[in-house]
């Protein structure tokens, strides 16, 4: 018999979790899903990305917007290539500032086997999940490995949705199926949510808008982390930070015809969005 029958035989139908609590506990508060890396190709690793965000949250966890963490990531710097991507080479404190949340969770070694040995197919899906605290203090690790073709159960209407939504996106129904297992075995495994607080809404306060000229400024207060910008007609203007006002955001635009009113829009590390209109 070869070892590839040997393997498939001892593994088939069959799934095997470890799991290594490190030191800290888990925070209140919310946690950035980090990229995923591994041999797997992107979109399958993107899959499983979104999956266990969607089981995070489906499990009470405040979980903040994939494509906002991505943004962030890029902006400073950390993310220039998904496949070379490593948080534990980073400085995690100041990841987890930037992002302005309480824990990290990030993806590794994520691969996917398929081959056939004389009668016998092998399909399978693996990885490890590492969960950090903020201030870099490892909370758990846990690698899963699923094979098959089912075994899940989709108990939650928003893990549901993403399982259907990854399915329009052209993602295999057997593979997402062993990817749900996989992700599902892996939340499973991980502290649950602590008591939840409510993350206050991104708000804009103060804002004003005046024109100098044909020059628009709009002002505006804001938390540190939140992120800024106006609209006056079709046009979006990002609002930086003031430099000589600490907590206040500033934004300029020209035009030659006035508005009646604009819009300043806030959002927070959650990916909330708040609106506030104001008239130059």
């Amino acid at each position: 018999m070869s070892w590839r029958v040997a393997a498939a035989l001892a593994l088939a139908g069959c799934s095997n979790l470890q799991v290594e609590h490190g030191p800290a506990t888990l925070p209140s508060g919310c946690i950035a899903v980090l990229p995923f890396t591994g041999s797997a190709d992107p979109a399958l690793r993107a899959t499983a990305r979104s999956l266990w965000q969607a089981r995070l949250a489906a499990r009470g966890h405040q979980v903040a917007a994939l494509a906002w963490v991505d943004q962030q990531l890029a902006e400073h710097g950390w993310l220039t290539d998904p496949d070379t991507f490593a948080p534990p080479a980073m400085p995690l404190p100041q990841l987890a500032a930037a992002l302005g949340v309480a824990a990290l969770a990030f993806g590794s070694d994520f691969t996917r086997t398929d081959w056939n040995a004389v009668l016998l197919r092998s399909e399978a899906v693996a990885g490890t999940v590492t969960l950090w605290r903020a201030d870099g203090a490892r909370v758990a690790r846990a690698t899963h490995r699923a094979g098959g073709l089912g075994g899940f159960a989709l108990g939650s209407g928003r893990v549901l949705d993403e399982f259907a939504a990854q399915r329009a996106q052209g993602t295999p129904q057997r593979v997402a199926a062993q990817l749900d297992e996989l992700v599902e075995g892996l939340a499973a495994a991980l502290p649950a949510a602590p008591a939840r607080t409510t993350a206050a809404a991104a708000m804009a306060t103060d804002a004003t808008a005046r024109r100098v000229g044909t020059r628009l400024w709009v002002t505006a207060r804001a938390e540190p982390l939140d992120h800024l910008w106006f609209r006056a007609g079709n046009t979006t203007v990002p609002m930086a930070p003031a430099p000589d006002r600490a907590g206040w955001f500033v934004g300029a635009l020209d035009l030659a015809e006035p508005v009646d009113s604009i819009q300043v829009l806030a959002r927070n590390a959650q990916g909330q969005t708040t609106t506030t209109t104001v008239t130059p």
